[in-house]
């Protein structure tokens, strides 16, 4: 989801992120995550993704998927 930046009194609208230059060389990246929907119990134990609230290490261990026949409808549980 893009947001609208400002910086120094410049709008700049739909940005789905942002590259800083790093003091030692190349930039580090920042992308707006508000929309993410991950959570630890649905990411791998150990993963790594970042969410709407930072940081998220799963703890998901063991998953069983199932599709229905009929509408090809896949669960993940």
């Amino acid at each position: 989801m893009a947001k609208n930046i400002v910086i120094n009194s410049v709008t700049y609208p739909g940005t789905p992120g942002i590259q800083v230059p790093i003091s030692g060389g190349g930039t580090a990246t920042f992308y707006e995550t508000s929309d993410a929907t991950v959570t630890a119990a649905t990411l791998a134990s150990g993963a790594t993704a970042y969410g709407p609230n930072g940081k998220v290490t799963g703890t998901l261990t063991a998953a069983s998927v199932s599709q229905d026949s009929t509408t090809k409808i896949v669960t993940i549980s």
